[in-house]
């Protein structure tokens, strides 16, 4: 997006770098009182060293996932060896007949096999997008080292916004997942709460996607374009489906007070998103600036409500 806008911009100004374009946005924000003084942080960052330490970190984050899933396996396996000694030499247990029978955890990988094979899909077509459409982008000749610049901080994912497309494409197995086992969702932390934020969030980028510009918050890069428009459209439906089981649900036994909260939720998030926004777009479409803040936002509180309710279950 930032090569866009460069090439899309009056030939008076000076552009010195992208990072000039990025701390121009940020000033361009109208404070008030209450907003947090992390736009001087935001302010001071490097956008190519932020580039390079994101990167990094997705790296880092798929190795500790690695470690986790690792650790989980030990522990069932120590797990399943205390709860029956004479079968923990190896992983198929001996029926009561004789044969041989899957444990519990490999039944449990057959039961999520399609979700498995849903993730490996996205995943093989994501990285055939990015092998194939890596040097489709039409850059202006002035932009020409900019590009190769971002090349270069991003040699596998091409733009720092095909990680975001690439979020995109995971949501709709995992929320296709939720929607097709709807009658188990009352048991999973995804209810309530959390389903009601991401079905707000999505609400608010569809909306966002739809009124924006095409070169302020649309994706730039292999995982951009329509692809995008697509999967945040199907991960939308998949939500309202998956909140219209619940509410049918919900209606059984209705209670007031998780409407209250995330009306209330609603209302304040929308003022933080108001008190603290880029000013990515245009004069007077200052509003898109606000939604983009508060799909982040929605999708936060969703995070912390899904994680209150996975600890709430682990308790009782």
């Amino acid at each position: 997006s930032v090569v866009r806008r460069r090439a899309q911009a009056p030939r008076d100004r000076t552009h010195v770098s992208p990072l000039s374009d990025y701390r121009t946005t940020l000033h361009s924000v109208p404070r008030s009182p209450a907003a947090p003084r992390t736009m001087a942080f935001l302010d001071a960052l490097s956008l190519a060293g932020y580039s390079a330490a994101a990167q990094h970190s997705t790296l880092m984050s798929l190795v500790l996932l690695a470690a986790a899933a690792g650790a989980w396996a030990l522990e069932r396996c120590q797990a399943a060896r205390r709860a029956a000694p004479e079968v923990a030499g190896g992983l198929l247990a001996a029926s009561p007949g004789g044969a041989v029978a899957l444990p519990k955890d490999l039944s449990m990988l057959r039961r999520l096999l399609p979700e498995l094979c849903a993730v490996l899909l996205c995943l093989s077509v994501a990285g055939a997008l990015l092998i194939c459409r890596a040097n489709d982008q039409a850059v202006p000749t002035e932009d020409e080292e900019v590009w190769r610049q971002i090349r270069n901080e991003w040699p596998l994912l091409v733009t720092a916004d095909s990680l975001v497309g690439l979020q995109a494409m995971l949501r709709v197995p995992l929320f296709a997942s939720a929607a097709l086992r709807a009658k188990e969702a009352s048991a999973s932390p995804l209810a309530g709460l959390p389903t009601a934020f991401l079905l707000l969030a999505a609400l608010v980028q569809v909306t966002l996607l739809a009124t924006s510009p095409k070169d302020v918050y649309h994706l730039d890069g292999p995982l951009g374009g329509n692809i995008d428009i697509a999967m945040e459209g199907s991960a939308l439906a998949l939500l309202a489906y998956l909140a219209a089981v619940q509410l049918r649900q919900w209606g059984q036994s209705p209670r007031c007070a998780p409407a209250l909260a995330v009306l209330l939720s609603l209302l304040a998030l929308g003022h933080v998103a108001w008190t603290n926004r880029m000013a990515l777009a245009d004069p007077g479409d200052e509003h898109l600036d606000v939604l983009f803040s508060l799909r982040h936002l929605l999708e936060l509180a969703a995070a912390l409500a899904f994680l209150g309710r996975a600890l709430h279950s682990a308790m009782d």
